[in-house]
């Protein structure tokens, strides 16, 4: 038998008594949720003048959205109820006509789970899972939603009771199962903007750091083939990765998925990632770089085999590309266009025998004032070659 203690911080565990539709046997702590259905559960049908009828179409308000509860299913994920709280129905089989018992709410207090995994304090996220009668680990949209962090230190990886903090607002879930959630459906305007997801923080400290959003993913396992970690923003890794397997570790993906639906018109513009600095500053007079995008590679250990890049550019795709890289500016002299393609700044190391620049001539390995032509080091197909750079005649 369990029980929650009700002094101290339990005080915030609410119940709430909910009709069971299940018939599997029922557990103290099991998760379950809301039917999405047109069945009600008083037998009335509250969209019609109060008929008694067993179901109230969308729109009436029928009270089986917020009383029924079943077993997780995928189409039920994102409904949440909470977990059984113990009372006379633990331990016995529901059946199809339904069981009032009743359950603790997702609030975030402290309550007994069933958990199916080894948990520790603190540390072990806890899933309601597709089919399955306790937490689990989170997985997958379609399979699983997080909705708690365990606060006991237990092996129940033979499924049992476990304290938890019960509380899917900790974690960020926006998904219709494993798809894209849809926006702006059924009676919105045709073509009306919408705006998802707003953060918009204004600071007026005058020292210290300021950050908008940060998300940190520090990454300690080891990755399986074809295993990615992190998504967008900073990413500690201290994992041992060694085997040669293809893996992935990304600070920021960004993803643009073009598998369904025609694409036309010549002023269409598609980008999986799209750095921009707009504005016009009220004084700009002194700045060392301003750019869109920076790639900023400050390690102090190279690898000793493969490819040390800033910028890695690569087509992976059968479509073949007509460039691999595009500039653009606008027209005229003072009007977004460039003064340089290429700008080559402390790109070179004296005497070394790969150094990217060097003085024109024979052997010479150090790059220096002087000189009226360069010589860049570049790569074709596994070969190195050396790219001429004239000095400007105009500048002579």
């Amino acid at each position: 038998m369990s029980s929650v203690v009700s002094f101290g911080t339990n005080t915030a565990a609410q119940r709430k008594r909910v009709m069971y539709f299940g018939t599997s046997v029922i557990y103290e702590g099991m998760p379950v949720c809301y039917d999405d259905s047109t069945i009600n559960v008083l037998g009335i049908d509250t969209g019609a003048s109060n008929a008694v009828s067993t179901t109230t179409t969308e729109g009436g308000q029928n009270e089986g959205k917020f009383l029924r509860v079943e077993d997780p299913i995928t189409d039920n994920l994102g409904l949440f109820a909470g977990v059984v709280a113990h009372g006379p129905k633990v331990g016995t089989t529901g059946v199809a006509t339904g069981v009032w018992l009743d359950i603790f709410i997702p609030n975030g207090a402290i309550v007994p789970v069933r958990a199916g995994v080894y948990c520790t304090t603190k540390k072990t996220i806890l899933s309601v899972l597709n089919g399955v009668q306790y937490l689990g680990h989170p997985l997958s949209a379609n399979v699983g939603r997080a909705v708690a962090i365990a606060e006991e230190s237990y092996d129940r990886s033979t499924a049992g009771l476990v304290l938890a903090k019960l509380d899917p607002n900790m974690f960020l879930y926006q998904t219709a199962q494993d798809a894209a959630l849809e926006a702006g459906v059924g009676a919105t305007i045709p073509g009306a903007s919408q705006h998802l997801n707003e953060v918009n923080i204004k600071s007026s400290h005058t020292a210290g750091y300021f950050t908008n959003f940060m998300i940190k993913t520090e990454f300690n396992g080891a990755l399986t083939a074809n295993g990615g970690a992190g998504i967008i923003g900073y990413v500690k890794l201290s994992a041992t990765l060694t085997t040669n397997a293809q893996k992935y570790v990304r600070s920021i993906l960004g993803q643009l998925d073009l598998t369904a639906g025609t694409i036309a018109g010549n002023n269409t513009h598609l980008f999986g990632v799209m750095g921009q600095v707009n504005g016009t500053p009220t004084a700009y007079t002194e700045c060392s770089h301003t750019a869109a995008i920076c790639g900023d590679l400050s390690l102090t250990v190279a690898p000793t085999t493969g490819n040390l890049e800033v910028m890695q550019l690569a087509n992976n795709g059968a479509a073949r590309l007509d460039q691999m890289v595009y500039m653009y500016g606008n027209s005229g002299a003072s009007s977004g266009g460039a003064d340089y393609i290429w700008r080559f700044d402390s790109l070179y190391f004296d005497g070394a025998v790969n150094t990217p620049i060097r003085d024109g001539g024979t052997g010479d390995t150090t790059l220096d004032t002087g000189g009226d032509w360069k010589k860049i080091r570049i790569n074709i197909g596994g070969t190195a070659y050396w790219m001429v750079a004239m000095t400007d005649p105009s500048e002579s």
